[in-house]
């Protein structure tokens, strides 16, 4: 539909795709995650060379991997993270989960059969359901009843036994 004078309407306006104005160009930005990934990634670089664990990059596992990095390594465990979210993740991820969820959380099986591919058996997937407040403001802290779920679903899509994996994880909130 034209309008005289204005940006033409695809299909009454209802549907976004047509009306995101594209910008030409690329300016030269800081990439912030970049920073963040780099920032997370050597936050801790001690080592250990006891048994492998894995540790899938998703949700508040990935935002946290400084802590639990730091956590197992003391252990004595070696630390090995899942690879970055890339196109074979996000489709194995999407393809695996049994359940109609959102994407993160389709994104997290995939992760999950990323580091199954690696070798890792041992694959640490805890269930948070409550964090500290950041400060007196904050109503509650308490995490998606997805993501607190993800151990039960994540063990309910993926034949773990069949893997030769235990897929262990603690059933108490983090704190």
């Amino acid at each position: 539909m034209t309008v005289e004078n204005e940006a033409p309407l695809y299909y009454g306006s209802r549907c976004e795709k047509y009306d995101v104005v594209k910008r030409t160009g690329k300016k030269d930005a800081y990439d912030l995650f970049k920073e963040r990934e780099h920032l997370l990634d050597s936050a801790y670089s001690k080592s250990a060379d006891g048994a492998k664990i894995g540790f899938p990059r998703f949700l508040h596992m990935h935002e946290l991997a400084p802590f639990w990095k730091s956590l197992f390594t003391e252990l004595g465990f070696e630390v090995c993270f899942s690879d970055a979210t890339n196109k074979k993740t996000v489709h194995s991820g999407v393809e695996n989960i049994i359940v109609e969820t959102c994407f993160p959380v389709k994104l997290a099986h995939g992760h999950v059969l990323n580091l199954i591919e690696k070798g890792i058996r041992d694959i640490f997937i805890p269930s948070i359901i409550d964090l500290n407040k950041p400060g007196d403001s904050s109503a509650n802290t308490f995490a998606c009843p997805y993501a607190q779920s993800l151990p039960y679903t994540i063990k309910a899509s993926i034949d773990f036994k069949k893997d030769g994996c235990p897929h262990t994880h603690p059933r108490y909130p983090l704190q």
